[in-house]
């Protein structure tokens, strides 16, 4: 994924909610965000704030990204 590709997905999100990263691989390998995934806030374990996730992987998915909303 590159800047481009991540701005417009952000865009595509609710614009209030935190972000942080879902790390996969804690030995410090290098990561590449795989996907962005995002609870809206007021569902079940997000009742009083969402979040939006960027979850990572070692190996580059070569520009293919999925964004899933999560249902609790």
């Amino acid at each position: 994924m590159n800047v481009k590709e991540l701005i417009q997905k952000l865009k595509k999100l609710p614009q209030d909610l935190p972000v942080r990263t879902d790390n996969q691989y804690p030995n410090g390998e290098n990561e590449w965000i795989e996907s962005v995934e995002y609870s809206e806030t007021g569902q079940s374990g997000y009742e009083i704030e969402g979040e939006v996730r960027l979850t990572t992987s070692i190996i580059s998915s070569g520009g293919f990204i999925k964004i899933n909303k999560y249902e609790r």
